[in-house]
């Protein structure tokens, strides 16, 4: 039987690594593919199943260590629960079910046509990103102030080469700022040369070279040889003094953005070049000054915007009927000028108050294709993040709109999770410190403050939602949501809790503690959710006990003796509140 098992394990890793080949092409596709975006959900729920199984091997070897005397061994023959027999008979069942699930989607995977190690076609991922030097003056509001201080910084600087770097969160308008500042007439008269190319997440010095050059004499450069383009690159800087703007860099390899550099420094006095980044790293990295760091729209300059796509040049009177709809549309929007921009776009051609509403009351992550520009530009910082990135992003979709997070508990819930390894010498909660701060650098997290006691907290912007994993449920109040079988991570705030036997996490939380009494928790059996990592009721007054076995890791023991709970051999992390009896 033993023999049998690990015969499978081979199967099943080799048939996982078919599969994970082509994970990258799967990813990126599944947001124009539904049957894509269907069939990584039904990889991601087989692979839960198998860690599932591997949990169940551990937790009985384990249980065997504890159990090596005679009289234990006697007794686990005669038990169903823990014979050994019986066990090796379950599991090979079950890693069975697994294999087969594994190469069913294996096989189902053939029919998407996906490449192994590479992502969509180059020319579909970036012609929407594709940028140029071009602006529209009349659809900019509320960035004169930060125009003017770019400016003049520029206009003052008498340094060689300076480099300026402007950051924010995909949609806030770090390119529009950009070419605001470009096209300015003082800015013209500084500068010999202006010049204008989007680089995206391909840093590659010959082809970045050869963009400048094409930008500079307006041509099509047929030179390849990278030392032969740096020079001719050099021939038309020297003595000049220029303008370089970098569009949307996502890395820029120091070797290489170093030797792009040195290939700059020919130019007169007073050179200047200006990026644009999701990445506070790659600001931080790259730039000479501090970094400029982008705001979000006030709410007059928001509507404003919105107002210019919306309506046109429609009279008021025209449309005065509509303006608080918009102006709630407007507040869901969070100052973000793409998405001010796409939605009062595809409400132009509205009239009736009965379709604003309709978008009032959706989600913009809901919305239909006419507002197809918000979801690609907030999804790519979404698919540029590194796996277990994503994970730890994903987990906190189950935190409501406008919760504040704190930096400690969400590094416990992600180790609790398992989404945490160990790297190099750091423990798991360095470990989990560095990657917070990594989503906090490429704009996932918004407003994140510290209280002058080292207690960090944050939010998540609202629009990331659009990119929310199908395995968490966030249960919101006087709701009554269908939880597909898939769902491993559940938080609610409504007292009824969901009875899925497979949750990893389970999660409550009250977001005012002044409206009034604590939620009272009903009765529910523990053990039902055996395969439980996290679970958290310490918003809740329990009424009755808890029943059922649950393990007592990292809990305190003055919860152990008030709950009578063990052996929920899984759970990693423990919060509860206080009982009335």
């Amino acid at each position: 039987m033993l023999a049998c098992n690990t015969c499978v394990f081979e199967k099943l890793k080799r048939t996982f690594m078919t599969v994970q080949a082509v994970l990258k092409d799967a990813e990126e596709k599944q947001w124009k593919d539904k049957d894509i975006r269907i069939w990584l959900q039904d990889l991601k729920d087989a692979a839960y199943d198998a860690d599932d199984v591997l949990d169940e091997f551990s937790i009985e070897a384990q249980r065997r260590r504890q159990r090596r005397g005679l009289k234990d061994r006697l007794r686990s023959f005669s038990s169903l629960d823990q014979n050994p027999l019986v066990f090796r008979f379950k599991m090979a069942h079950k890693l069975k079910n697994v294999r087969e699930k594994f190469d069913a989607i294996a096989m189902e995977k053939n029919k998407f046509k996906l490449t192994e190690g590479v992502g969509e076609n180059e020319a579909d991922r970036f012609d929407w990103r594709i940028t140029s030097s071009s602006v529209d003056k009349k659809e900019i509001y509320g960035r004169d102030k930060e125009k003017e201080e770019l400016i003049s910084t520029l206009l003052a600087n008498s340094d060689d080469l300076s480099v300026y770097a402007i950051h924010g969160m995909g949609g806030l308008g770090k390119t529009t700022l950009a070419q605001f500042v470009y096209n300015d007439a003082s800015v013209e008269g500084r500068f010999d040369l202006r010049i204008w190319v989007c680089v995206s997440d391909d840093f590659d010095i010959r082809r970045l070279t050869r963009a400048i050059i094409e930008s500079i004499e307006d041509k099509p450069c047929t030179l390849q040889e990278l030392d032969t383009l740096q020079r001719h690159l050099q021939e038309k800087l020297i003595g000049r003094r220029f303008l370089l703007v970098l569009d949307d860099v996502w890395d820029h390899y120091h070797e290489k953005w170093n030797a792009l550099k040195d290939a700059l420094r020919v130019g007169a006095g007073g050179c200047a070049i200006i990026i644009t980044t999701r990445l506070k790293q790659v600001a931080d990295r790259m730039a000479t000054i501090p970094v400029h760091q982008m705001g979000r729209l006030s709410e007059d300059d928001s509507w404003l915007l919105f107002e210019r796509h919306a309506f046109g040049a429609r009279r008021r009177e025209e449309y005065v009927h509509l303006e608080s709809i918009g102006k709630a549309i407007v507040n869901k929007c969070d100052g973000l000028p793409l998405a001010l921009k796409a939605l009062g776009s595809s409400l132009r051609s509205k009239r009736t108050e009965l379709e604003w509403l309709s978008v009032k009351e959706s989600e913009i992550w809901n919305l239909p294709d006419e507002c197809g520009r918000i979801l690609p530009a907030l999804k790519l910082s979404y698919n540029n993040l590194p796996p277990h990135l994503k994970q730890c992003f994903g987990f906190c979709c189950l935190f409501p709109k406008d919760y504040v997070m704190k930096k400690d508990q969400l590094v416990r819930l992600w180790m609790a999770n398992g989404f945490i390894d160990p790297e190099g010498q750091m423990d798991l909660h360095e470990t989990g410190y560095k990657i917070f701060d990594d989503l906090v650098g490429r704009s996932i997290f918004q407003e994140v403050k510290e209280d002058g006691f080292g207690n960090i907290t944050c939010k998540m912007h609202d629009l990331a939602k659009s990119v929310m994993i199908e395995e968490c449920c966030l249960i919101e109040e006087n709701t009554r949501p269908r939880i597909p079988k898939t769902v491993r991570h559940v938080s609610f705030l409504d007292k009824d809790l969901v009875k899925e036997q497979s949750l990893r996490s389970l999660i409550s939380f009250q977001l005012n503690y002044y409206r009034g009494p604590w939620m009272t928790a009903p009765s529910f059996k523990v053990s039902s959710h055996n395969k439980l990592r996290t679970l958290d009721l310490s918003n809740l007054w329990f009424e009755k006990k808890l029943t059922g076995p649950i393990a007592s890791n990292g809990v305190s023991s003055r919860a152990r003796r008030q709950f009578p709970l063990r052996n929920l051999q899984n759970q990693e992390s423990l919060y509860l509140a206080a009982s009335k009896e």
